[in-house]
């Protein structure tokens, strides 16, 4: 008779295990595949350096790519990591750009409930006279006349096609535009959203300097 505590049964269970194991983890590295083929298409664009982390066997550690370079006289970063939201691990992409705005501040989010209730509670945001764009767009800043005339028709018309912000954020402060989204760039169409992002935060950079 064959006992269940048999080194044959303790084998088999190991590498089903292990099978297990390599299917699930493999799984997840294709996910970070997906999202490094798009990070290299998007760098095939802007010419900078793309940063890969080495793929490790049977790892569920986080493979994002970077990207981080000059592209049109500018630095620029843009990155993925995890971030921590109600206890739960969300992927988050980042863009950063340098910017001179001599202390100009200025953050933009898209309209949502929340902002919503702050209008009702008194906090009213920055308005531009265009009634679909105001609708759209949640916009605060330190000086109303510098974001007014920033946000050119050019730049939001960009802004109002398909409503592309969704969760993301603009913020300009230290000498920098950030855009940030809980987002992975693993599809064709997040990568093209990511890539109007970008063209808008360099419209408003050239923008910053034209008004100087």
């Amino acid at each position: 008779m064959v006992l269940v505590s048999s080194p044959w049964y303790i084998l088999i269970f190991i590498l089903l295990f292990l099978v297990v194991l390599y299917i699930v983890t493999e799984g997840v590295q294709l996910l970070y595949d997906q999202i490094i083929e798009q990070f290299a298409i998007l760098n095939a664009e802007l010419k900078l350096t793309l940063h890969v982390p080495p793929r490790k066997w049977f790892s569920f550690e986080s493979r994002y790519p970077s990207l981080s370079g000059v592209f049109l006289d500018r630095h620029i970063n843009i990155v993925t990591d995890d971030v921590l939201v109600g206890g739960v691990t969300f992927p988050r992409t980042r863009i950063i750009i340098d910017a001179m705005h001599y202390g100009k501040t200025m953050t933009i989010t898209s309209e949502t409930l929340w902002t919503m209730l702050k209008k009702l509670w008194g906090k009213n945001d920055i308005t531009l006279n265009d009634s679909e764009f105001d609708r759209m767009f949640y916009i605060t800043a330190n000086d109303p006349k510098f974001v007014q005339k920033l946000l050119d028709r050019d730049i939001r018309d960009v802004m109002k096609e398909s409503a592309f912000l969704q969760e993301g954020k603009f913020t300009l402060e230290q000498a920098q535009l950030k855009y940030e989204e809980q987002v992975s760039v693993f599809t064709v169409n997040r990568r093209r959203r990511i890539e109007k992002v970008i063209l808008v935060m360099y419209m408003m950079t050239k923008k910053m300097e034209q008004m100087r």
